[in-house]
């Protein structure tokens, strides 16, 4: 279940992750993380998921409030 807004990241993001899990060990044939058991397709374009195998975080995607 998901509460409220869901974020996306963006498209170089998305072609990353999907990169680097498509040469993961732990994917199996059908697009499933056996680490968490993620369908990943899925999982590489939520901006605030992480790989729990650490090999990319999670995004913010709020622009900087700094001035």
């Amino acid at each position: 279940l998901v509460m409220g807004k869901l974020e996306f990241a963006d498209s170089n993001t998305i072609e990353c992750r999907t990169a680097i899990c498509k040469g993961c060990e732990v994917q199996n044939d059908v697009g499933i993380c056996t680490a968490c058991g993620c369908i990943v397709k899925a999982k590489v374009r939520l901006a605030k998921s992480a790989c729990p195998m650490e090999l990319w975080l999670a995004v913010d995607n709020q622009p900087n409030s700094e001035v």
